[in-house]
């Protein structure tokens, strides 16, 4: 008899939606996580600077449609609007017109990439964007930012293919502890690394640290970096067609550094986006102030500037953060500091990168791809698979949804009797 009617293998985003959509249907699913505790890269940290800290997911990005929304009012975590960005560049701090006019032309040049990304060609930002244009190291800074990877690696259909809106509402108590309120009532083994999955019985079996578990249906939920590492290893191995998508979609890198100060050393409102650039450097980086009213400054990088700060020391890339604020701000600020960290996902052996980032020539194609059930039995969700809000939390959320009815519809109504024949 098998242990559990699905077995969900990840216990961040995807697979918490999917656990508590099979749950509303009567069917017993067990989540093997395997770090230790709930929310994989939704991570609200307390502890570090004594405030909370979103180490990874930390926005409803689309906010009037993200499905979150509604799930974080009836557990009582609130959230803010749209930050207010300003721009402190070589010759000092931007105006309201100057800003307007510096936010337009990295506009324009989105757009420019979403056209591109509409031919069918899929080329490169760095093959479609002017590499002198005069806002080049703001425009650069923003792209890779989001995205994870340098300007060559950002593929443009990945840019049409975003269906964003433009509303970035931070949260306030962290996403990690809304995963953590949903996941209440599932059935979650933590500490628990998978090491295979056995399709060729006629019960799916899964391997552990912990033992041999059994299911009638297997969900994967894992990063493709933790797939194309081949930390799981499938009984048959992958199709072709799979593998190749893994290939097609590696993880991007984006870290944060985050500053907690005594007081509010900024004379913004809270929920302030900050660019600086300043004379002699090679990146613009910008930082989050006071986000929930914390006296705190989240400074975030992506693509080649968050590799670079993941070889530093901590002191090193706290050095970096405050550097760039003491230009805007002077030295003052210096001696208000009482705490500091970082992230590594880069490092990070569960995930092997931040979210996925699909490669010029084709790659996001492979996100259908790598979402297709194999065997009737063998599913997968992650932020990944989702084909136009990939690289966020609600699009995981939304990718286990999806592939908990995948599982209802392909393969429920012959499992356990029958107990799934009632569909969705």
């Amino acid at each position: 008899m098998a242990d559990s009617d699905v077995i969900i293998i990840g216990a961040g985003a995807a697979g918490i939606a999917a656990a508590r959509h099979l749950q509303r249907q009567g069917l017993h699913c067990r989540i093997i996580e395997a770090g230790d505790r709930i929310g994989g890269r939704a991570w609200s940290d307390g502890t570090s600077l004594g405030v909370p800290f979103d180490r990874g997911c930390a926005w409803f990005h689309c906010g009037g449609r993200n499905p979150l929304a509604p799930l974080a009012d009836v557990h009582e975590i609130t959230y803010g609007g749209n930050p207010w960005n300003a721009y402190h560049l070589q010759s000092g701090l931007l105006d309201a017109m100057e800003s307007r006019r510096l936010g337009g032309r990295v506009t324009a040049d989105v757009e420019s990439l979403c056209a591109a990304g509409r031919t069918g060609q899929d080329p490169s930002a760095a093959d479609v964007l002017d590499p002198e244009a005069p806002h080049r190291a703001v425009r650069d800074y923003l792209i890779s930012a989001i995205n994870g990877v340098a300007l060559e690696d950002y593929a443009c259909a990945e840019a049409a293919a975003d269906d964003d809106t433009g509303e970035n509402w931070i949260v306030h108590q962290g996403i990690g502890t809304l995963m953590t309120r949903l996941a209440n009532g599932l059935d979650v083994v933590t500490g628990c690394p998978v090491r295979w999955v056995d399709t060729t019985e006629p019960e799916v079996r899964v391997g552990t640290d912990d033992g041999t578990f059994s299911a009638h249906a297997v969900l994967v939920t894992v990063s493709t970096g933790v797939l194309a590492a081949g930390a799981i290893e499938f009984r048959p191995l992958l199709p072709e067609r799979k593998r190749q998508a893994v290939a097609a979609l590696p993880m991007g890198v984006a870290e944060k550094i985050a500053l907690r100060f005594v007081s509010n050393p900024f004379p913004y409102p809270p929920n302030t986006y900050l660019i600086v650039h300043a004379p002699g450097d090679e990146h613009a980086f910008g930082l989050h102030l006071c986000p929930a009213g914390h006296p705190v400054a989240v400074g975030y990088a992506g693509g080649p500037l968050a590799e670079w700060l993941n070889r530093q020391t901590d002191t090193a890339a706290m050095e970096f953060a405050l550097e760039r604020l003491a230009r805007a701000f002077g030295n003052d600020l210096r001696d208000k500091v009482i705490a500091h960290t970082r992230t590594r996902w880069a490092d990070n052996p569960l995930t092997r990168g931040s979210y996925s980032a699909a490669r010029p020539g084709g790659g996001h194609a492979s996100r259908r791809v790598l979402a297709e059930p194999v065997g009737g039995r063998l599913f997968f969700a992650g932020e990944a698979t989702d084909p136009t809000d990939f690289a966020t939390v609600h699009g995981a959320w939304q990718s286990g949804i999806r592939a908990a009815r995948e599982v209802i519809q392909q393969w429920g109504a012959e499992a356990d009797g029958g107990r799934l024949a009632q569909g969705d």
